[in-house]
């Protein structure tokens, strides 16, 4: 089994480097505070293209080091504040504190099938099956923040840089995750496209996830038209209706619109966000199929479902 020094070398030199001089002067190898400044230190200095790199190896150090007190005190504050401005926050590791968001995939797997007309991507089972099996794999993470600082309300919140979902202590509404696993989905994927069809598709996604649950979605909703559509199989590219033009825009567009004049749902609108953004080594997206290939061939070969035992007296 290899080691976490070893792990970490490809990751980072220095910060690998300084991981085993701490955990070597220290009695029993724990990281204290002192050492976890230490070996933190190293991941501030190098050039933005290696910035994922850096991010995956302090992670790959919360999962699996050991930490006395002070030492996973000072990890847990300094890496929540690092990406979020400030605050503290738990690595979910285990299946009983990642049950909800696996909950949430899979029921997303489920339900959740379109093509985003703008950006060209297909949210569909393979996509979020794959993010669940990227949470097991430990290359999504998943934080359990205090929320310091941030607007009241907000549950969670995907950072695409440290492939990183921070869930805030609000009620865990499976809207809310499927919407930040799209994300999740769209970061996997190397998307480039405008803040407001990054953040429409996920929108959608989530609606979509609703109505199948509930059996029904509120008319009210600015997401109804697009939701309604993607439920009749409707929502095609070729499709007016669903993806118009400026001069008559279809209902993804009119929900687009909406979504970038709300800034509590579009924070960039008109700015186009570009996700392989210091990414280190091989792409996301590649990794993504990978995991997908493996996924689809595990299906395959998998044995069908028994058939059920026909009651005595009845004939098939």
């Amino acid at each position: 089994m290899a080691s976490l020094y070893s792990e970490l070398l490809p990751l980072d030199k220095d910060i690998a480097n300084a991981y085993q001089k701490v955990t070597k002067d220290t009695p029993g190898g724990l990281i204290d505070k002192a050492g976890a400044g230490i070996i933190y230190q190293k991941a501030t200095v190098g050039p933005v293209s290696t910035q994922g790199a850096r991010l995956e190896a302090l992670f790959l150090i919360w999962d699996k080091a050991s930490f006395a007190a002070d030492g996973l005190k000072f990890w847990e504050e300094t890496i929540v504040s690092a990406l979020l401005g400030q605050g503290t926050g738990k690595l979910l590791k285990t299946d009983a504190e990642l049950s909800d968001v696996m909950n949430a995939l899979a029921l997303a797997s489920t339900s959740v099938d379109f093509v985003s007309p703008k950006l060209g991507i297909a949210y569909n089972a393979g996509q979020y099956e794959a993010m669940k099996q990227l949470v097991k794999d430990r290359k999504i993470h998943i934080i359990q923040a205090d929320g310091k600082g941030l607007s009241k309300g907000i549950a969670g919140i995907y950072v695409p840089e440290a492939n990183a979902l921070f869930l805030f202590p609000t009620k865990k509404a499976i809207g809310t995750l499927v919407h930040e696993l799209t994300h999740a989905i769209q970061d996997w994927n190397d998307l480039k496209g405008l803040d407001e069809y990054l953040e429409t598709d996920a929108y959608i996604a989530a609606g979509i996830e609703s109505r199948k649950r509930k059996g029904s979605f509120p008319k009210e909703s600015p997401l109804f038209d697009s939701v309604e559509m993607v439920a009749a199989g409707k929502a095609k590219v070729t499709n007016p209706d669903w993806n118009g033009t400026p001069a008559k825009p279809g209902a993804y567009d009119k929900l687009a619109a909406v979504l970038a004049a709300d800034p509590d749902a579009v924070k960039k609108p008109g700015v186009v966000r570009d996700l392989s953004i210091g990414e280190t080594g091989t792409a996301e997206k590649q990794i993504l199929a990978e995991v997908m290939k493996k996924l689809a061939a595990a299906s395959k070969a998998a044995p069908p479902p028994a058939a059920k035992p026909t009651p005595a007296g009845v004939s098939r």
